[in-house]
């Protein structure tokens, strides 16, 4: 049985799936990458050998076993692609300093950057594919977010 799809559901991967990053205002595309940088040095930071939390999540990404396709920041290490998402993500999270999106109550950035790093490693993406997935990942995530309100958070 298939399951019903809304016409808000449809509108939204109508919008990731019509997505050219050649439409991409240049301001967007600065703005993105601006994110990404400040989210690699939140995940640098908290990867540091002051911080016992790169350390743990490198020992749990390699004990989780699976294809070594995407590297672990601050590390070098390579481990699975989700593995790599969720502890750079973590990372991302730690220090307390990745950017956030104030009217949706959404701190986007750790998951976004970190998903689309491991992923667009493990599919040799270019910069252009990493960046509209960031760009879309936080377009998204903040639809979602506002549209759900701060109250179902």
């Amino acid at each position: 049985m298939e399951a019903e799809v809304s016409e808000t559901t449809r509108r939204l991967a109508s919008f990731v799936a019509e997505m050219r990053y050649e439409e991409v205002p240049p301001a967007v595309a600065r703005y993105a990458k601006m994110i990404v940088l400040d989210t690699l040095g939140a995940m640098l930071a908290a990867s540091s050998p002051r911080y016992s939390a790169g350390r743990i999540l490198a020992e749990f990404a390699r004990l989780q076993g699976g294809e070594p396709e995407s590297t672990l920041v601050g590390r070098g290490t390579r481990v699975s692609c989700v593995s790599a998402a969720l502890a750079n993500g973590t990372l991302g999270y730690y220090c307390d300093v990745e950017p956030h999106h104030p009217e949706a109550i959404l701190h986007g950035a750790a998951v976004v950057v970190p998903t689309a790093l491991a992923v667009g490693e493990r599919q040799r993406s270019s910069g252009r594919e990493f960046l509209s997935a960031v760009i879309l990942g936080a377009e998204v995530g903040a639809r979602v977010s506002l549209a759900i309100g701060p109250t179902a958070l």
